[in-house]
């Protein structure tokens, strides 16, 4: 694994991947990705002078009307330092479209530049879906503690890691979850929480508001009440989570609302969707329905026929199933609720636990790097035969308990 060299100053903080790659990171999550000779000459300027004399030295001849040389070069920095920062929050997809060499590093060097934190797995849910739901219902479901959150966060951004996804079970009955959302942003990472809604109420909302996520996703299975709730198993979840999502709306919070097409809610998305952009969120909508991690492959049972998905794709609401090449155990990382650390979010084997090793620590053992390997390989083989139902092992084992399928 190769290191990372991170400077930072104020809420701006430099990642260095490699002589030709860097990441420009703020707080507010606009981000970007520079390679080639541009972010040579930048790293190269970094290294030499440091972030903080670059920053200041930008904001003092930003606008300089002289043509000397200073002047000239601090235009020039503070167009490449905040110029060249996105208007929007940037996630890690849209970076890696801005840096195409970035994820090749990565993979080559095995950096977790994306990572997931289940800080919790109580949940006031029951939804017929869940892949952990045997977890969820335990008497004393698991929750990490808050210093071994705090220093996950920390060891990851020594890693290099640029996004992470904060869920659950409900990720919001973990007393601290706002404290780590802003340890997060604090330390440059962009931040996603994953959440059903139902806990935001009014003042929860506000509070959140003022140091939110920067994507704030919400899941939601109906139009109806009585679809929604049939599927989480939980009366009043529907309004409950229409309330959060009214009030997250009342504060600015615009959501991402996720919903999973099932037999039962096929009917209503067109319904669906006006629900939610009345609101003033938007609708993303998969049909991605797999068994649990304990082997259990009912929820299968719920999953829409194939003839259905067919009209649903040629109508425009579902995409053809393409997964991703996989990158577990490469560039994504997951610290499940007892502390385990998986590959990717899909893999239920664990390789060490934080809650006795630092994420570092696990992360750097031979154990892990070659079950990462194996999975890429493994896709990698079915992706060559076209098989792409079977490409991700993660699925694999979420649909059929083996990880080759």
């Amino acid at each position: 694994m190769a290191s990372v060299q991170i400077y930072s100053y104020g809420d701006l903080t430099a990642r260095i991947y490699a002589t030709d790659c860097i990441v420009l990171t703020r707080r507010d999550g606009k981000n970007r990705g520079l390679e080639g000779p541009l972010a040579e000459a930048l790293v190269a300027l970094i290294r030499q002078f440091g972030l903080e004399l670059l920053v200041k030295h930008s904001a003092a001849f930003a606008n300089a009307q002289t043509s000397d040389s200073s002047a000239q070069l601090g235009q020039w920095l503070a167009e490449l330092i905040e110029g060249r920062l996105a208007d929007a929050p940037v996630n890690l997809n849209s970076l890696l479209e801005q840096a195409p060499s970035l994820l090749k590093h990565a993979m080559a060097q095995r950096i977790p530049l994306y990572a997931m934190i289940e800080l919790t797995y109580s949940c006031n849910l029951r939804c017929q879906h869940c892949y952990v739901l045997h977890k969820v219902t335990e008497s004393s479901p698991a929750s990490l503690g808050d210093s071994v959150v705090k220093a996950t966060i920390d060891d990851l951004v020594h890693l290099g890691c640029l996004s992470v996804t904060l869920t659950g079970g409900e990720p919001t009955l973990a007393r601290a979850y706002q404290s780590y959302i802003t340890a997060a942003k604090d330390r440059g990472l962009f931040t996603t929480l994953k959440t059903n809604g139902t806990t935001f109420t009014e003042e929860r909302a506000a509070r959140y508001a003022d140091d939110a996520a920067h994507e704030t996703h919400v899941s939601l299975y109906g139009a109806m009440e009585a679809t929604h709730d049939g599927f989480t198993a939980i009366r009043g979840s529907f309004r409950r989570t229409i309330g959060g999502l009214q009030h997250l709306a009342d504060r600015g919070v615009r959501c991402r609302v996720n919903c999973t097409i099932w037999q039962g809610n096929i009917g209503e998305i067109e319904a669906l969707q006006k629900l939610v952009e009345d609101i003033g969120h938007y609708l993303v909508v998969d049909d991605t329905i797999w068994g649990r991690y304990n082997g259990d492959m009912s929820p299968r049972e719920l999953a829409i026929g194939w003839g259905e998905r067919q009209k649903l794709m040629s109508a425009g609401v579902l995409k053809p199933f393409a997964p991703a090449p996989c990158t577990a155990g490469a560039v994504k990382v997951k610290v499940d609720a007892e502390g385990g650390v998986a590959t990717c979010e899909l893999l239920p084997i664990t390789f060490g636990n934080v809650n006795d090793r630092s994420l570092s620590d696990v992360w750097a053992s031979p154990e892990l790097g070659k079950f990462g390997q194996a999975a890429i390989g493994i896709s990698a083989g079915r992706r060559a035969e076209g098989n792409l139902d079977l490409a991700c092992p993660g699925l694999n084992i979420l649909r059929t308990g083996r990880l080759q399928g």
